[in-house]
């Protein structure tokens, strides 16, 4: 799947807590592009905001470092010049996001689709 049909099926899904949220869709296209999960171990273990928060919080602390190992895991490598494809945990208005680089911005999954905008990278992988 192309990069573009990714994000046209991710904009058309409904945000759904462990199945479709930020994190589970940005490691779905890491899973299809390189075949391993960096979410697996999270995966049917939260339903909310709260439970996903409290993953976090026993996996580490925060989004980034949480990411960071998982990512590392994958067998990921950081880059400080990611391209379209590469994904990165991002600072949005509503926080840390793990979101997918595309040719115009950062795309992460929202409540309504997806939003892609300049955010800013506190860290990204190659894909």
């Amino acid at each position: 799947m192309t990069l573009a049909k990714y994000l046209r099926a991710g904009a058309a899904r409904p945000f759904c807590w462990d199945s479709c949220d930020c994190c589970s869709w940005a490691c779905g296209w890491v899973a299809l592009r390189r075949g391993v999960d960096p979410s697996a171990r999270w995966r049917g273990r939260y339903r909310t905001a709260r439970g996903a928060l409290l993953q976090i919080r026993r996996a580490g602390g925060d989004l980034l470092d949480v990411a960071s190992e998982a990512m590392a895991d994958a067998g990921l490598v950081p880059t400080e010049a990611p391209r379209p494809g590469d994904i990165g945990v991002v600072e949005t208005d509503r926080g840390q996001a793990l979101a997918i680089r595309t040719p115009t911005g950062w795309a992460a999954k929202a409540a309504a689709g997806i939003t892609v905008a300049p955010f800013g990278c506190l860290r990204a992988w190659s894909v």
